[in-house]
Parts: structure tokens; sequence; C-alpha cells
């Protein structure tokens, strides 16, 4: 009969074996920097610039009532001018700050009339990011802004310019928006990205601020938005 020894090893259970190779390496099963979906730890900080692709100013339908009353054609996009938009965008661990603005102006002339027409958007928002990954993140926004206008008709039919009859109207407000943010982007290396994205949101009052009451309008900027942004972010140099 063999004798057994207090001293003798007893064999491993297969359990016990297990416990410890989970011990031992616990993040073999943890998607690290490198995954496809996991962000590289040095964009968690990042600043860049964005273009805006599409742009909606408040208050069209009482501009175009406006020109009407006064004898021309409401001012579109087919008339001579244009406009543009964009602004600076951070983001720092899950915060994101987006300041930028947009404006546009066009003109029109004829034998007896020449219209104009300009107005402009800027704001500032900030948000807290809820979903992100290397290709993806999601976040609510919320911020204020202002907004300002100016249209203007002047009459040609004098030939003394000092006594051509001109008119024009304005509008300015400050306005306040919540919204969601949501931005698809394409790494670059582990620095670099780009950025398309979208902002939409409700404004939900406007402060009229003019003094004029008789020369402008409520420009209407409560309502829905949406916003279409195209950027490149890089992160932060240690």
């Amino acid at each position: 009969m063999q004798r057994l020894s207090i001293f003798s090893r007893k064999p491993r259970s297969r359990v016990a074996d297990l416990a410890t190779s989970t011990v031992k390496e616990p993040l073999l099963s943890q998607p690290g920097p490198g995954s496809p979906t996991e962000q590289s730890p040095e964009l968690n900080q990042t600043a860049g610039g964005f273009s805006t692709i599409t742009r909606a100013l408040p208050g069209r339908p009482d501009w175009d009532s406006w020109f009407t009353h006064n004898g021309v054609d409401p001012i579109t996009k087919d008339d001579p001018g244009g406009g543009g938009g964009g602004g600076f965008m951070h983001q720092r661990g899950r915060f994101m700050l987006n300041i930028g603005g947009s404006g546009q102006g066009y003109r029109r002339e004829t034998a007896e009339k020449t219209a104009s027409l300009g107005s402009g958007l800027g704001y500032m928002d900030t948000g807290y990011i809820l979903l992100r990954n290397r290709f993806l993140r999601i976040f609510p926004l919320i911020g204020a802004g202002g907004l300002g206008g100016t249209a203007t008709v002047v009459d040609r039919s004098s030939l003394d310019d000092a006594h051509q009859e001109k008119v024009s109207i304005g509008t300015a407000a400050a306005e306040f928006h919540v919204g969601l943010g949501i931005d698809m982007m394409l790494p670059v290396g582990t620095r670099r990205r780009f950025v398309l994205g979208v902002r939409l949101g409700y404004r939900l009052f406007n402060l009229e601020i003019n003094r004029d009451p008789a020369r402008s309008f409520d420009p209407n900027a409560n309502g829905f938005f949406w916003r279409m942004i195209i950027g490149f972010e890089a992160a932060k140099r240690s």
C-alpha cells in the first residue's frame, strides 16, 4: 500500500488552472486601442475646424413678403451672391465644444430698382459624448447664439443719385437651443481624423433686440433646425 505524505502535492484541478489563468491575463478578452472600433487614446483630446455644408437662416418668409410689398420679386439663391460658414470644434475627454457661424448675401439689379439681402448667424454650444468609438460619436448639446440680417431696396428711377429713394428693414435676435450631434469619423493614423457630422436641434426661444420696431420684424427663430458639417481634427501635441 502506498503511503501518503502530508508534504505530497495534490494535483491541481482544471477549475483552479482556469482561475489562475484568468487572474494572470485578464486583458486578453478586452478590446485594446488597436481594435477595429476602439478610439485611439491620443484622440481623447482634439481640436480642429469645420465648414458648414448646409445652412438655413430663419425668417425667410418675412423677407419675401417685404420685397413683394416694395415692388420687387423676392431674393433667391439664384441671384448673384452666395455665402458660407464654418467654425472651431474641440473634444476634451467626453466634452465637446463647437463655435461657428454662417452668412450669405445676394443682390439683384434692374433698370428701375436694386435689391439686396444679407444675413448671418453665430453660435456656441457644448455637449457630452454618450457614445463614441473610432468611427462614431453621439452627444446631446446645448448652446446660444445670435442672428441678424438686412434687406434693402433702392429706387433707381431718379436720374439724380442723391435723390434716389431707399427703403430697408433689419432684424437681430438672440437665440437659445438644444439638440443632438452625430459625427462620423475617418481616422488618419493615430492622431488625426476627418469628420462628417450633422446637428439636429430646436430653438427654444428668441429675444428680439431691435430698437426700431417700424423697420424690423420678428426673425421667427423658434423651431427645428439642422446643419451638416465637414471638418478635420488633430490630437493635442504632448
